[in-house]
Formats: structure tokens, sequence, C-alpha cells
């Protein structure tokens, strides 16, 4: 409805109220970007797409983005934190291409980068409930999954905030983390070796989704010595749906995490390869493409100038009848 106002000139119709369609196709790239960047759940970018043709062309450019960075910066990586303690940006070096950038997590929480697995990385980090909480995130694509299941509360902290306090108290509870690759909320496994506090609590424990606690796999064995042994003679692995793991009697079982109760099986027991005497030594395990699995034995003489011993064992169970043992003597990886 039109109004009049009585001026001295006589009267005179008020402008139109102003129109609010607005024209969303004509929303800047650089901003429409900023947008479907936030949106890393699948739905969300679906939704984006269908709005009109240019929002379509901006997130299909960000995808053509996010494969062309992976392209260039294949795993494995290096990850080197930018300070010391608990950091909240990290430098990322591509292995086989010597390619490199410059990544900040998601959440804005310092964290300590504990394991990685195809182009995805295990971040642990202290909660504000004093929590010690586990995220699986992805640098390329800023995609985060959140582990439920919490690793125990830390009683003691500075009331300042302390990077390298919190960094010590992270390295004191997690030693290493193996999970599935690709992982997303509602389907993720994820097995942690933790350090054991006075000879008690579980060492290697496993969660997946739909599980909000811990379960503790098989009995590790007995700890004949101080837990830098422990930490050296134990490890943990996946591949294709398993749990891969040490124990301290030198045996490595199996966890098929694909069935409704998970249960480990022993696989099989390999002769450690690191002699007794003046040297530091560790086991790790690994499983190349092919799915065999192979123990990495590494020792550092203290006393002797040959420096560095590595042996790389393989598990062949067609190797038995011949030689006695599933473990023969391997002199590659095969690049996995």
């Amino acid at each position: 409805m039109t109004t009049t106002t009585s001026r001295d000139d006589g009267p005179t119709a008020s402008p139109p109220p102003l129109s609010h369609a607005v024209d969303w196709a004509s929303v800047p790239s650089d901003i429409l970007a900023c947008v479907c960047k936030l949106l890393s759940a699948v739905p969300g970018r679906v939704c984006f797409r269908a709005v009109c043709r240019s929002w379509r062309a901006v997130a299909d450019d960000l995808t053509h983005d996010q494969r062309a960075a992976v392209a260039r910066m294949p795993p494995p990586w290096v990850v080197i934190p930018l300070e010391s303690g608990c950091c909240e940006q990290f430098t990322l070096a591509s292995v086989p291409t010597m390619q490199s950038f410059r990544w900040t997590p998601p959440g804005g929480a310092g964290m300590r980068c504990v394991g990685s697995s195809g182009g995805w990385i295990a971040g642990a980090y202290i909660g504000g409930d004093r929590k010690i909480r586990l995220s699986l995130l992805n640098p390329l694509t800023d995609a985060r999954v959140d582990v439920p299941a919490t690793l125990g509360r830390v009683w003691y902290m500075p009331k300042s905030k302390d990077s390298t306090r919190e960094e010590i108290v992270l390295c004191s509870a997690v030693q290493k983390v193996a999970f599935s690759p690709s992982p997303t909320e509602k389907n993720f496994a994820v097995a942690v070796l933790t350090y054991p506090r006075k000879g008690n609590g579980d060492v290697i424990v496993f969660t997946r989704s739909g599980c909000s606690g811990w379960c503790a796999l098989a009995d590790p064995g007995p700890f004949e010595r101080g837990g830098d042994y422990i930490r050296a003679q134990l490890d943990v692995a996946y591949h294709r749906g398993k749990f891969y793991y040490m124990s301290m009697s030198n045996t490595v079982w199996v966890v098929d995490m694909a069935v409704r109760y998970p249960k480990p099986e022993p696989l099989a027991t390999f002769q450690p390869a690191i002699p007794r005497g003046l040297l530091y030594g560790r086991h790790h395990l690994a499983v190349t493409g092919d799915g065999a699995v192979h123990v990495v034995s590494s020792s550092i003489h203290c006393l002797s100038s040959s420096g560095v011993d590595m042996l790389v064992q393989r598990y062949d169970p067609t190797s038995r009848a011949e030689q006695g043992s599933p473990w023969v003597k391997a002199t590659c990886l095969g690049g996995e």
C-alpha cells in the first residue's frame, strides 16, 4: 500500500519497498569455495552442488584440486611439528615426491601425531575435561573423525597451558596407534599401544564404530624389565580388516575386526634377532600390499663402530617344511 506525507510542495508518494529477492547464483566464487570447504560430509556437498550451475562448478573445482593434491602428496609422509610440545601446525613432506605443505589440524587444539594410515593421521590430545582423546584426520581434505572412547584422565596439569608438559603426558600414555584407512564416523577401527602404569592396566586395546569404550587384546605376556623394554618389544599394525600385534613372548597375534565378536588368534612365534649385550633394540610389525607379515628387528650397538643392524623376517607358512620355521629372511619390503 502506498502512503503519502504532507509537505510544503504537496503530497508525495513514498518509495516502493525494496525487493528481498537474492540472486544466489551471483555469489562470488571465492566465498562459495570457503563455504564448500566447511562441508566435509558427503550429504552437505551433494546439497551444495544442487543449488545451481555456478555452485556446482565451484564444488567440482574443489574436488579436482583435492584429487590433484592427493596425486602430488602420496604417503608415506614425514610429519614435522613446527614447535616443541603439542603443536597446532605441522609440515608434511611426501617421501615419494619430496613435496611438502604446512598443515593446521581442524579444531585448533595442540596435538601429537601418533600414527598414520592411507593418507590419514592419528592425533592425540588432552581435552578440556583433562581426558586423553584421539582424532583421525585427513590433511588433504580436512576431514576429521573423533574417537568417542577416551584413554583415561590426566590428574595433574599445570594451571597455565604448557604444550611441552602435554606432549610428555601423551608420550607416556600413547605409544602407537593403528587404524583402518579412510575412516568415517560410522565405520572405523582403532587399536592403541599404551604404556602400562605400575604393571597394571591393558597394554594393547582396540575400539571401533558403535563402541563407547576400549576392549583389551590378548595378554601380551609378563614384563620382565622396565618400560623402555616393554615399548621396544611390542607393536601393532592394521591390514585389510585385521589387527596384528606382538606379545612379549615373540608371538604375532591377529584379530579379525569384520566379525561381530573379535577374538585374538595366534599367528606364529618368531625367533628374536636381537642378541643380548650392550645395545638397544626394537621390533616392528609391517604388512606389505600382498598381505605378508614381516617383523623388522633393529639394534644400535653402544660400543661398536658397526652402528645399526637390521633384520627383516617374512612370515611364510610354506617354508616350514624346508627350514622348520615359517619365518624367512627378507631383504626388501617391496616399497610398502
